[in-house]
């Protein structure tokens, strides 16, 4: 008989909280959003993930330590114009993602393939999430469009510029896309950092799947997220001179958030 491990049995039943919470969050949704209109419906969106990224995170045992923000509220997606902002994150983990929701205000932009997801693909439509296929260039200009439509909205986006995850506190080079947006539109970019405790976590060399039942068979899971200071491009400064100077932003916000976990 094979041996029943607590990690899988922890695994198990947050797999089925999830699910569940995700099933009921999507019937919710549609009745709180019915005969709504537009402005009305993006505030409860914005209620509702916020709502879904604190469920998640205590669901699966993640102890945040924040630091330039307040623990229990959201950072606003726009800046004092009515323009939103864009928020440049390190990415570390799965977890990210309900950390981003938890604490940032604004629409992820994720890949492509994570609308098909049972469960989570049909979450993330409702979202807003902007999906992009980094290997198709049609797909990132649509996204690009999609994110300037959200900026002069007022609504917020936060990206992961490194492109993909990577373990430890080193930030990989940003793809400079995204940086044209800023550029665009005057926006305000805010740096954040993510250091999770241990670094055990962290997204290595697995596949998802063995990925998340690492992660979900955990007990506890620490993480730091630092909030830095908003910039915006300065005069004469292009997309790659943007992405470099944003780079070493977030990485001193890593290491802030390194330090906030002792």
């Amino acid at each position: 008989m094979k041996e029943i491990r607590l990690g899988d049995v922890v695994f198990a039943c947050r797999t089925a909280g999830f699910a569940a919470y995700g099933i009921g969050t999507l019937a919710r949704w549609e009745v709180e959003s019915r005969g709504k209109n537009e402005a009305q419906c993006e505030a409860i969106l914005s209620a509702t993930m916020e709502r879904f990224g604190k469920h998640m995170s205590a669901l699966f045992g993640i102890h945040v330590t924040t630091t330039g923000k307040s623990p229990d509220v959201r950072v606003g997606c726009k800046d004092e114009r009515g323009c939103g902002r864009v928020f440049v994150v390190n990415h570390r983990s799965s977890l990210d993602i309900m950390l981003m929701l938890a604490h940032l205000e604004g629409k992820l932009v994720s890949r492509a393939d994570l609308a098909n997801w049972p469960i989570v693909g049909p979450l993330a439509r409702k979202s807003g999430i902007l999906f992009v296929d980094r290997e198709d260039r049609r797909s990132a200009a649509n996204v690009v469009k999609e994110m300037i439509q959200k900026i002069e909205a007022g609504i917020g986006v936060i990206i992961f510029p490194e492109g993909t995850t990577f373990a430890g506190d080193e930030v990989r080079p940003f793809k400079p896309g995204a940086f044209a947006v800023a550029r665009r539109t005057g926006c305000e970019l805010v740096p954040v950092g993510i250091a999770y405790g241990g670094g055990a976590i962290e997204y290595g060399d697995e596949t998802f799947v063995e990925h998340m039942r690492r992660v979900a068979g955990s007990s506890k899971t620490h993480v730091g997220l630092a909030v830095g200071t908003p910039t915006r491009p300065l005069p004469g400064e292009d997309s790659a001179a943007l992405a470099k100077r944003l780079h070493a932003e977030v990485q001193a916000q890593v290491e802030i958030a390194r330090r906030s976990l002792g």
